[in-house]
């Protein structure tokens, strides 16, 4: 699963296609380009009608709070049952605008990251959920996370899990509040791209230092070893 992903464009280019038909633009679309972002940074995550919000990557479960709980970065679509779950997958639908992102592949002089992104070029919506409601206060242990599901057979199966990504249209009915929980589960499960929609190739290790490596360059082509 994805422990890093970019988001190189601008925000318009990400929020326009999940506001078709639903009235008035949103505002406050301004976003700084990143290649290199990494759990436990705010972000902007995008919520019904197109409004954005930054959130923590990365949630902590109120009820271990105490027991001082890991940060979880992911949700695993197959969990969306338990009750623990059941209000984030009703009402903390939300996307996670990016073009790609990074895995790690085990290789004889270490791990070499691959950026997967899709094949079209197009941006990816993520399909996420957040703890964190719209017009409230951010509390102890809010964020958000990003749903994956199993990889499919294809050049995405360097892990058992991948971000589930949709298409716009797709991710409009993801973060429509009328959209029930059975259909978002469809739309994950059914609905989402294909492993056969995206592409990867090796890229330059320098992706390893999130704290201090960003920019273009960590999404070029490099030779991937042998």
């Amino acid at each position: 699963m994805c422990g890093r992903y970019v988001r190189a464009r601008a925000g318009l280019e990400y929020l326009a296609p999940l506001v078709s038909g639903h009235g008035d633009f949103p505002v406050g679309l301004d976003v700084c380009p990143s290649w290199n972002i990494a759990p436990g940074t705010c972000q902007p995550i995008v919520y019904p009608a197109g409004t954005p919000r930054r959130v923590r990557w990365g949630y902590r479960t109120p009820w271990a709070m105490r027991k001082r709980p890991r940060t979880i970065i992911d949700a695993t679509s197959g969990n969306f049952d338990s009750s623990a779950w059941k209000a984030l997958w009703r009402n903390g639908r939300v996307i996670v605008p990016g073009d790609g992102w990074f895995e790690w592949v085990d290789a004889v002089d270490g791990s070499q990251p691959y950026f997967i992104r899709r094949m079209d070029g197009e941006p990816l919506f993520m399909a996420a959920l957040t703890s964190q409601q719209l017009e409230t206060e951010a509390h102890d242990g809010d964020g958000f996370m990003i749903v994956v599901t199993a990889a499919d057979a294809g050049p995405l199966d360097v892990h058992a899990l991948r971000p589930v990504v949709f298409a716009a249209p797709d991710a409009r009915v993801w973060l429509d509040p009328d959209t029930s929980p059975e259909l978002a589960s469809y739309l994950v499960h059914r609905v989402a791209l294909p492993a056969g929609s995206f592409d990867r190739f090796a890229v330059s290790r320098a992706v390893n230092w999130a704290d201090r490596q960003d920019g273009p360059s960590l999404i070029e082509r490099t030779a991937a070893p042998r």
